[in-house]
């Protein structure tokens, strides 16, 4: 589940209908809850791009840039948690 497609990210920046993307979030919840108690592992992952941008795709790059939507960088090489930045900031 990402959270851009939940509220406060791309798809509710766009001024879409977030319901329909926000529809699988309790039967996700309740397969995750299923998971844990039968001792299952549990990853999260997060997406993140160099702090240069450098593996940022051009067309993320251009959707990002137009709707002025923060990027997620990584702060170090094995960092697992991004922070966000704004195309064309470059602290």
């Amino acid at each position: 589940m990402q959270t851009d497609f939940c509220g406060r990210g791309y798809v509710d920046a766009m001024c879409y209908d977030i319901s329909l993307t926000r529809a699988p979030i309790k039967p996700i919840a309740a397969v995750l809850q299923a998971l844990r108690t039968k001792g299952y592992t549990i990853l999260h992952t997060r997406e993140g791009h160099r702090p240069d941008l450098s593996d940022l795709p051009a067309n993320k790059r251009w959707r990002s840039r137009n709707i002025g939507a923060g990027i997620a960088i990584r702060a170090r090489a094995a960092h697992p948690c991004p922070r966000r930045k704004r195309l064309g900031d470059h602290s």
